[in-house]
């Protein structure tokens, strides 16, 4: 495997929706809090999201994602488990997308 190459994800898109909300803090500060979840093959499995590369010249208005899963430890049962994910992210007002690119996902900005 390549040093570009991640490994694929054991946890999957569940047919929930995710969705991004966007706040304003204290000196103008804009957050988006990403919120979802994911069907994981067994109990135990942590998720959160991180920054991702935007490659070059990215679009100024997405925040780019990766969805980041650390295993379970021990012996887990084999039970299809919803796993709920959700971090925050300070970005630029023009951010109006979010894009999860490891599980291809676009989640439209909301304004709270």
């Amino acid at each position: 495997m390549s040093a570009t190459e991640e490994t694929p994800l054991q946890c999957k898109l569940t047919d929930q929706n995710f969705t991004a909300v966007a706040t304003l803090h204290s000196g103008g500060r804009r957050r988006v809090t990403v919120t979802g979840q994911l069907s994981c093959p067994t109990t135990g499995f942590r998720l959160r999201l991180e920054r991702d590369n935007a490659g070059i010249n990215p679009p100024p208005n997405e925040l780019v994602l990766k969805v980041v899963e650390e295993n379970p430890d021990g012996v887990v049962p084999p039970v299809l488990t919803t796993t709920e994910i959700s971090d925050y992210f300070d970005v630029k007002p023009e951010v109006d997308t979010v894009v999860i690119r490891n599980i291809d996902t676009r989640i439209p900005v909301k304004d709270e």
